[in-house]
């Protein structure tokens, strides 16, 4: 079973790759790790990322979506 095959969309801050920005001296230790660690390598592997997987563009996926076809769910 793929293990990203319930991965529809997903959101990558700009911070989360940006190995460069200052530590914010007020965090929690648990915090500051979670935040920084890692930070060297991420955008190497966010760029693997995108080549395992096919991506498009919002358009691309609305003219993919048969909407006539697509179940409507009523909210509220």
């Amino acid at each position: 079973m793929d293990p990203y095959s319930g991965l529809r969309n997903a959101l990558f801050p700009p911070p989360n790759f940006d190995a460069g920005q200052p530590m914010l001296p007020q965090l929690p230790a648990m915090r500051k790790f979670k935040s920084y660690v890692g930070l060297k390598g991420a955008f190497n592997k966010f760029e693997k990322w995108l080549n395992d997987f096919e991506t498009l563009s919002l358009l691309e996926a609305d003219a993919r979506i048969e909407w006539e076809e697509t179940k409507v769910v009523a909210l509220g």
